[in-house]
C-alpha cells in the first residue's frame, strides 16, 4: 500500500508539473489554467505539500528527478528566488535536495497564488480541501496558509502566506511575521477594518516566541498600525493574550535570561532600563487598549518577584 500511494502521490505531482510546463515563469504567481477546477488546485497543492516535508535544509544529498516527475528543463537557470548552474549531476538528471525543497517552496507559492485567485476560493470549505490551512478571520476576508520550514534546526521556523481578499496582485508577505499566525481577529474601525494577527513559535530548544500585529489595508496592500513581540523561555504559552469584551491586549511574563528586563514598547525592546537588576526576577505585564484605530498602552506593572 505504502509503494502504491508513493506512485500515485509521484503521477500527482508529476500532472501538476507538467500541466506547468507550457509556460514557464519566473514569478511565484505564475500562469493558470483557466478551467481548472478549485478541487483539482486544492488536490495539486496538497500533493506537493505531502512530499515536500521529507527534505530538510541541512539536507545535500543528490536525487533522481525522474523519481519526482521532473527534468533539468522544469528548472529555469536564473531566477529571483533559486540559483540552479551547480546544483545538478553532470548529466543532469540529478539534484541537491536542498535545492529541490526551495524549488517545491516556489511551487507552494504559486499554487496558494492560484487557490487563492480561483473564482470559487471562499466558497469551498477551505478548512477541509486544503492541508496547510491554518486561520482565517471571521469576515472571511483575511486568510493564512502555514507550513513548515523544515531547516532541520531547533528553531521550528515556518513559511506563511497570508491572502486578503481585496489585494491587487501579490502581498508585501515580508510586513507579516515569517512564521504565521494562530488567530486573525477583525475589529472594526473608524475608517478601515483592523485585523489583529497572533502567533507564537519555538525559537530554539527551550525558547518561545510570542507576537501580536494590528494591520488594515490600503490599496489592497497592508499597513502596520501597532506590534508587540516578546521571547521568553518555554513555559508562557500565551504570554500575548486578547480579550474581546475589554478589547485589551494582555502581555504577561516574568524575566529570564532571554528577556531580562519589562518593556512595554517596541521601540524599548532592545533598549535595557539603566535601573533594571538583571540578577533580580520580576513580574512584567503591559495593557494595550484599542481606541478604534491602534492600540494605546492603558496600563503596566514591573514588579519584584518574591521569592
Amino acid at each position: 500500500m505504502k509503494i502504491l500511494a508513493t506512485i500515485i502521490l509521484f503521477y500527482t505531482l508529476y500532472s501538476c508539473n507538467f500541466a506547468q510546463s507550457q509556460s514557464k515563469v519566473h514569478s511565484p504567481v505564475g500562469k493558470f489554467a483557466e478551467d481548472a477546477s478549485f478541487k483539482k488546485v486544492a488536490d495539486e497543492l496538497n500533493a506537493l505539500t505531502t512530499l515536500y516535508p521529507g527534505w530538510y535544509g541541512f539536507d545535500h544529498s543528490i536525487v533522481a528527478l525522474k523519481d519526482f516527475g521532473l527534468t533539468y528543463k522544469d528548472f529555469p537557470t536564473d531566477t529571483e528566488e533559486l540559483l540552479y548552474p551547480e546544483a545538478f549531476s553532470v548529466n543532469k538528471d540529478s539534484i541537491d535536495v536542498h535545492v529541490l525543497q526551495e524549488y517545491y517552496q516556489v511551487k507552494i507559492r504559486q499554487k496558494l497564488a492560484q487557490l487563492t485567485s480561483h473564482t470559487d476560493f471562499g466558497k469551498a470549505d477551505n478548512e477541509k480541501l486544503v492541508d496547510i490551512f491554518a486561520t482565517k478571520s471571521a469576515d472571511n476576508k483575511v486568510y493564512n496558509f502555514v507550513y513548515d520550514e523544515n531547516t532541520g534546526g531547533s528553531y521550528q521556523s515556518r513559511v506563511s502566506y497570508i491572502y486578503y481578499t481585496g489585494q491587487k496582485g501579490e502581498q508585501d508577505q515580508s510586513l507579516y511575521n515569517p512564521d504565521g499566525y494562530d488567530t486573525i481577529i477583525p475589529l472594526k474601525a473608524k475608517a478601515a477594518t483592523r485585523y489583529l494577527m497572533m502567533g507564537e513559535n519555538i525559537g530554539c530548544n527551550s525558547c518561545m516566541g510570542h507576537y501580536a500585529k494590528l494591520v488594515h489595508y490600503e490599496n489592497g496592500q497592508p499597513v502596520v498600525d501597532f506590534e508587540y513581540e516578546l521571547d521568553t523561555r518555554m513555559g508562557y504559552e500565551n504570554a500575548i493574550e486578547y480579550n474581546p469584551a475589554t478589547k485589551t491586549l494582555w502581555a504577561h511574563y516574568t524575566t529570564d535570561d532571554m528577556q531580562t528586563y519589562c518593556y512595554c514598547g517596541e521601540e524599548d525592546k532592545n533598549q535595557a532600563d539603566d535601573r533594571a537588576d538583571e540578577s533580580a526576577v520580576r513580574q512584567c505585564s503591559c495593557t494595550f487598549t484599542f481606541n478604534g484605530t491602534t492600540f494605546e498602552l492603558t496600563g503596566q506593572k514591573d514588579e519584584p518577584v518574591k521569592e
